[in-house]
C-alpha cells in the first residue's frame, strides 16, 4: 500500500460496517421556532395591554390568534413588528432576535387595513416592489431579480393581468391579495397577517388561503388573526387563545371548545357553542 493511498484510507469517514457499533449518532441541532416570545408585557401609559405573553410558533406552522376586541390582539402583533416597545420579554424569529430578524427582511406583515392612500398614483407592481425595498440599494433602484420576483408574486396571487392598475381600481379582496403579494416578493419566512380574510370576496379568499397553505408547505411560519371562527379550521391547524395574556395554545379543535371560548370572550358555555355552529 503507497503512502498516498495509506493516507486517504485515514483520512476518509468509517463507513457504517466498520463504525464502532455503540457509537452514539451524531443528530443535527433542532431547529428554532419561527416566533418566540417570552414573558412580553406591553403597556399604554397605565393601561396593561399584554402581560406575561410567551409563545412558541414552530417553522411551517399555520397558527391561528383568537381572541376578543380589545384581548391585544393588534398590540401583539405591533410589538412583533417593533411598531410598539414592550416594557419586558424578548421575541426571536427563527432564533434571531426581532430587530436584527426585521432588518434581513425574515418577517412580512399583511396589514387588516390599506397602508397605502387609495387615490395616490401607485400601481399595484409598485406596491409590490416595496416588499423587495430590503434588497435594493438607497435609491430604491428595482433590479432584474426584483422585477420577477414582483411578477412571480403576482401571478401566485392571481393578479398578474392587473400589475399597471391603480391600487386605488381594486376591489378590497383584491387588494389584500396585492398586501400577500408584497409580502410573497420579500420571500419572508415569518408572515404575520392581521384578519387576511376581512371584507374579502370568495375567490380572493380561497386565493389567499391556498397561497398560505402553500407556503406552510415551503416551512414559512404563519400567526393570522382571525376573527371569524367558523373559517379558522379550514386555515389553520392550531390556534392561540389571547386575552391580554395566552389561555390556551392548542389544535384549532380544543380552541374552539366552547368552554374554552367562553372564558377568553367572557360569554357562557350555551353562548359560545351558538358562535361555533
Amino acid at each position: 500500500m503507497t503512502p498516498l493511498v495509506r493516507t486517504l484510507r485515514a483520512a476518509a469517514p468509517p463507513s457504517p460496517d466498520t463504525a464502532a457499533a455503540g457509537a452514539a449518532p451524531v443528530c443535527p441541532p433542532p431547529e428554532p421556532p419561527g416566533i418566540e416570545a417570552r414573558d412580553l408585557a406591553v403597556s399604554y401609559r397605565e393601561v396593561v395591554a399584554l402581560e406575561d405573553v410567551t409563545l412558541r410558533v414552530e417553522p411551517g406552522d399555520l397558527c391561528g390568534l383568537v381572541g376578543m376586541n380589545g384581548a391585544g390582539k393588534s398590540t401583539l402583533f405591533k410589538a412583533l413588528m417593533g411598531v410598539v416597545a414592550p416594557s419586558r420579554g424578548e421575541i426571536r424569529f427563527l432564533g434571531v432576535p426581532a430587530e436584527r430578524a426585521r432588518s434581513r427582511a425574515l418577517v412580512g406583515y399583511v396589514p387588516q387595513r390599506d397602508e397605502v392612500d387609495a387615490a395616490f398614483p401607485l400601481s399595484v407592481a409598485d406596491v409590490v416592489m416595496t416588499g423587495r425595498y430590503g434588497y435594493q440599494n438607497l435609491l430604491r433602484t428595482p433590479r432584474p431579480a426584483d422585477r420577477e420576483a414582483v411578477a412571480a408574486a403576482l401571478d401566485r396571487v392571481g393578479l398578474a393581468d392587473l400589475a399597471h392598475r391603480q391600487i386605488g381600481a381594486l376591489s378590497g379582496g383584491q387588494r389584500k391579495r396585492v398586501f400577500v403579494a408584497r409580502a410573497l416578493a420579500q420571500e419572508a419566512r415569518v408572515l404575520l397577517l392581521d384578519e387576511p380574510f376581512a371584507g374579502v370576496d370568495r375567490d380572493s379568499e380561497a386565493t389567499i388561503i391556498a397561497v398560505l397553505h402553500d407556503l406552510s408547505d415551503q416551512g414559512v411560519t404563519m400567526l393570522i388573526a382571525e376573527h371569524d371562527l367558523n373559517t379558522l379550521p379550514r386555515i389553520c391547524s392550531e390556534a392561540i387563545l389571547l386575552n391580554r395574556t395566552v389561555l390556551l395554545h392548542a389544535d384549532v379543535q380544543t380552541v374552539l371548545r366552547p368552554e374554552n371560548l367562553a372564558l377568553a370572550f367572557g360569554i357562557d358555555t350555551a353562548r359560545a357553542e351558538e358562535v361555533v355552529r
